[in-house]
């Protein structure tokens, strides 16, 4: 379950495994991860385009759970700065603007 948390875990991990070795197939793994990450955002005109279809899982089903995208995103904005591409911060960055035009009270 949560496999968007689970894989922005993995891929941070990675991230600090390569900052501290310096093996480039530690950065390659993570960016992997983010890869699939980004692969999963709802596009237009699916009414969350921006949004990662992060679905809980377990006994939630396909609920997509916000705390999910929010605690893996700070992975998807390490992981772009450890590659230069901006697309893993991109991502995490337009799920949050959906949530904040839409949920934020």
């Amino acid at each position: 379950y949560e496999t968007h948390w689970h894989t922005a875990q993995t891929a941070y991990g990675l991230i600090e495994a390569w900052r501290v070795t310096g093996k480039h197939s530690y950065r390659k793994s993570a960016r992997r991860a983010g890869d699939w990450w980004v692969s999963t955002e709802f596009k237009a005109p699916h009414p969350m385009a921006g949004v990662v279809n992060a679905a809980h899982g377990d006994n939630l089903g396909t609920l997509i759970n916000m705390t999910t995208i929010t605690d893996g995103a700070n992975a998807m904005f390490a992981l772009a700065r450890a590659t230069g591409d901006a697309r893993y911060a991109d991502s995490a960055r337009r799920a949050g603007d959906w949530f904040l035009r839409h949920t934020y009270i």
